[in-house]
């Protein structure tokens, strides 16, 4: 009888100490409502413009790259919002008559992605959506430029390594605004995919 009254008095000293270790290592674990980052990574130029204007021009699509810096504000355990600024070199040409024009070199890229994840915790798949709205900044006589407004859709995976979460993304960007309009151009539409490496405090 004394034995279980001694082992009853040491798991009653016990058990709010493992409550609190619990309680501790549940708050580690639990994701912040905003973290910051940045992120690299390339993009591939998708151009494309009406078939009758092919007879007369030609479209280079090219490999680009990109830099920025992320955020993401936490709506749930599942749901976020994910706002990112980009800059977007970009390596598209239409070549019309020997002559050889840029299409929207570079950008920087303002992005307002909802982010859903399947999984509670820092490890998980995900899927992203929103607007991008592309505003270029000139270089050279021989480029067109155009503000553009485009949407996005993507996947990615969330990975938690040591303090840092890492996350490759990939994407796919709707233009949806013509860019050349006062040119002989017509529905020129801009699209590109691009594979992303995120990087933000855990």
């Amino acid at each position: 009888m004394k034995k279980v009254v001694v082992f009853a008095l040491f798991a009653m000293v016990l058990t709010p100490s493992f409550g609190q270790e619990k309680s501790k290592k549940e708050a580690e674990v639990k994701p912040k409502f905003a973290t910051f980052g940045f992120s690299a990574g390339i993009n591939r130029s998708n151009l494309s413009f009406r078939a009758e204007d092919r007879n007369f021009s030609d479209i280079t699509n090219g490999l680009g790259y990109r830099f920025g810096v992320i955020s993401n504000f936490r709506l749930g355990s599942h749901l976020s919002v994910a706002p990112k600024m980009e800059l977007s070199f970009n390596a598209t040409k239409i070549e019309r008559d020997g002559v050889s024009y840029k299409m929207n070199p570079l950008n920087v890229e303002f992005i307002g992605h909802l982010k859903y994840k399947f999984l509670k915790g820092r490890f998980s798949p995900y899927l992203i959506a929103g607007p991008n709205v592309r505003v270029p900044v000139k270089s050279g006589s021989m480029t067109f430029t155009n503000r553009d407004i485009a949407i996005d859709v993507g996947v990615g995976l969330d990975i938690p390594l040591f303090k840092l979460g890492i996350s490759p993304e990939l994407r796919y960007s709707f233009g949806v605004s013509e860019m050349m309009e006062e040119t002989a151009f017509r529905n020129v539409k801009y699209h590109n995919i691009a594979l992303v490496l995120n990087f933000s405090g855990s």
